[in-house]
């Protein structure tokens, strides 16, 4: 393998990890505003159950009026009792007296209801506003993480630049250019390492002719499938 060739094996491997390292760069953004928005929804969620259960404290409110009123007129009706003159009449507020505690009891039970419905809520409130409190203390210490995380790529991805700089500085600009190229039609895989007769990149079986150019260190020796650079390793 000519001194180039291997220049630019080397310079693909590095042109690989800066591809990981950017990719994964780029992708912490977004894991911390996924992040966010976990914390968000648990958020909402609390405000729905507050909003359900204030719901819950008016009609429960609404319903203890009603109660009091249903109480003031059996009330009202018991004193008429001793007051009406006819049986007809007597009847007749009878008849209002036990609709009223009917209602009464209606009312007492939905009262009930409700308060064990709110009761529901009040503790549902609770465990969320605790599993809140917990999921902040998590997402603050994974935010950090990830910021450290990419503080340290960050880093890294220019110290590997640098390197990357020093090899490209071995390379004519034309065989760079065409490197180029390839890398960027093939997903960054531009040079490709010979399997038994077989491209390494397409998988496909190369020629005769091919080969024997690779046994004679020829330079720049091309896949006729894919257009990759292909090379040989001592051991091959």
């Amino acid at each position: 393998m000519s001194k180039e060739l291997n220049h630019l094996v080397s310079l693909q491997d590095i042109d690989l990890k800066l591809d990981r390292l950017i990719e994964e760069k780029d992708s912490i953004p977004g894991k911390i505003e996924s992040l966010k928005e976990r914390l968000e929804q648990c958020r909402k969620e609390i405000e729905e159950v507050k909003k359900q259960l204030k719901d819950i404290q008016v009609r429960k409110k609404e319903k203890e009026i009603e109660l009091d009123d249903s109480e003031q007129a059996i009330k009202k009706h018991q004193e008429e009792l001793n007051k009406v003159k006819t049986n007809e009449a007597y009847q007749a507020l009878l008849k209002e007296i036990g609709a009223a505690k009917k209602k009464k009891g209606m009312l007492e039970d939905e009262i009930l209801v409700l308060m064990e419905e709110a009761e529901d809520l009040s503790s549902l409130q609770k465990e969320k506003v605790e599993s809140l409190k917990k999921e902040e203390e998590r997402v603050h210490a994974k935010e950090k993480d990830l910021q450290e995380r990419s503080n340290l790529i960050k880093e890294t991805i220019t110290r590997v630049q640098a390197e990357r700089d020093s090899i490209a500085g071995r390379i004519t600009s034309a065989t760079i250019q065409r490197y180029e190229r390839i890398r960027k039609k093939w997903s960054g895989l531009a040079i490709a390492r010979t399997k038994g007769d077989s491209c390494g990149g397409c998988q496909i079986k190369l020629p005769p002719q091919v080969i024997n150019e690779l046994l004679q260190d020829k330079d720049y020796v091309i896949c006729d499938n894919c257009a990759r650079i292909l090379y040989l390793e001592k051991e091959d």
